[in-house]
């Protein structure tokens, strides 16, 4: 479970206060954290050549 708290700082209004909270609940990293991840594993043999590339 993760749990976060969102401090505000400022002058803001309850209305202003819930717009960032929903805000914050729509960031693609929020939405990603709360979908259904699946990470598969994969092990190279000892032999192939794999290699990480960066992108740029």
């Amino acid at each position: 479970m993760i749990e976060r708290t969102l401090i505000l700082e400022g002058d803001l209004d309850e209305a202003q206060r819930a717009r960032l909270a929903e805000i914050a609940g729509r960031c693609p990293v929020h939405r990603t954290l709360e979908s259904e991840v699946k990470v598969t594993t994969n092990l190279a043999k000892p032999n192939d050549s794999v290699r990480w590339t960066p992108r740029l």
